[in-house]
Order: C-alpha cells, then sequence, then structure tokens
C-alpha cells in the first residue's frame, strides 16, 4: 500500500509546483506585456517625433517666399536662415556627447525636444527677423 500511494504523492507534488510555475509565468507575462506596452509607446513618440522634425525641415523652403515678403529682406538676407541653422547643427554635433553624459540619456531628450518646442513656437509667432535667426539655433540642437 506505501508504493501505491508514493507516485500518487509525486504526482500531485509535480502539479502544486507546476501550478506555482505557471503562477510565476503569468506574473512575468504581466510585465513583459507592460514593458512591450511602454516599448511600443516610446517607439511611437520616437517615429512622431522624427516626423515632425522632417515637417519642419522640409516647410522651411516652401516658406521662404511668404517670409521674404513679411520680413521685407533680400534673398542673400534670407539666406542668413540655412547659416544659422548650420551653426545650430554644428554646435550641437560638438556638445551633444558632453551634455548625454552629464545629463544622461532622458534628460538629454527632454532637453532636445524642449529646444525644438522653444524655436517653433518663437517662429510661429512671426517675431523679428533677428529673433527668427537666433531661433533657427535651438531648432538644430
Amino acid at each position: 500500500m506505501a508504493r501505491s500511494n508514493a507516485p500518487h504523492q509525486r504526482k500531485s507534488e509535480i502539479d502544486t509546483q507546476s501550478q506555482s510555475a505557471s503562477a510565476i509565468e503569468a506574473r512575468v507575462r504581466g510585465i513583459d506585456a507592460k514593458r512591450l506596452r511602454l516599448a511600443q509607446l516610446q517607439v511611437g513618440f520616437a517615429f512622431s517625433a522624427f516626423i515632425l522634425i522632417g515637417a519642419n525641415d522640409g516647410a522651411l523652403g516652401v516658406l521662404i517666399p511668404s517670409m521674404r515678403l513679411h520680413y521685407g529682406v533680400d534673398k542673400a538676407t534670407i539666406g542668413l536662415l540655412f547659416l544659422f541653422q548650420t551653426i545650430g547643427y554644428l554646435v550641437a554635433a560638438f556638445n551633444n556627447g558632453l551634455l548625454v553624459e552629464k545629463l544622461g540619456n532622458r534628460r538629454f531628450l527632454v532637453l532636445g525636444v524642449a529646444s525644438f518646442l522653444l524655436g517653433v513656437g518663437a517662429l510661429s509667432l512671426m517675431p523679428s527677423f533677428v529673433i527668427v535667426l537666433i531661433m533657427m539655433l535651438p531648432l538644430r540642437v
């Protein structure tokens, strides 16, 4: 009789272990599902940011004739916009590594978003041409 109970006890122990393993797997899957959702959200924000940056870059060329009329400047003066964008890009290219080291990735990305929004927000108000030139710098940072 002792022999007949031993396989039954082993089977119940295995069932108990598999149930606890299933509970652990369910928790891990729940955590993985949350991480997956967070990763999908982050990738979606990154795609949206690239679309906004690309739209900003593409819009400048189209807006040049109306900007020339609004500010009353010639082609050479409006060309300074591109010079200031290039200067902003070069400043960013030489300093981004240092800033990432000091601020960390998260704060650095927040700084990038803030500078982009500052530049676009200021440009949307149509300030004087000198301020427009200055606001071209953070759009490349």
